[in-house]
């Protein structure tokens, strides 16, 4: 049996701090930068996934603007047994639109950058 790992599904170079504090807690993470055209996500083309499969939660960060990433979330939602939590980390605006798919799930708001922040009228 393999030891069990949380999977950091994140645009490349994201979730940085989160996965050094979770291995510092001892917690193994695996991290998963999405679908490319370089790199085709296995779930989309109709296979499994190694990695979902034997991950015992998931963290999920992909760009939910993306129709891809919001299908492999999608299959997340599908495939993935109940006793294996997903926290979408999103920005609030991405959550809104996507409020059907992310029903039940766990979600963290990311904060606002500092052009988010910014009135326009200022």
């Amino acid at each position: 049996m393999t030891e069990p790992y949380v999977l950091f599904d994140m645009p490349e170079g994201d979730g940085a701090a989160d996965i050094e504090f979770l291995e510092g807690l001892g917690h193994r993470v695996v991290v998963c930068n999405g679908p490319s055209l370089d790199h085709p996500c296995p779930i989309l083309e109709g296979d499994s996934c190694q990695l979902v499969e034997g991950a015992h939660a998931v963290v999920f960060g992909l760009d939910l603007d993306r129709a891809k990433n919001r299908a492999v979330l999608a299959r997340y939602r599908g495939s993935l047994r109940d006793d294996i939590p997903i926290r979408v980390v999103a920005r609030a605006d991405q959550i809104d639109r996507n409020a059907p798919l992310l029903e039940g799930i766990e979600v963290s708001a990311l904060p606002e950058t500092a052009e988010e922040e910014a009135d326009p009228d200022d």
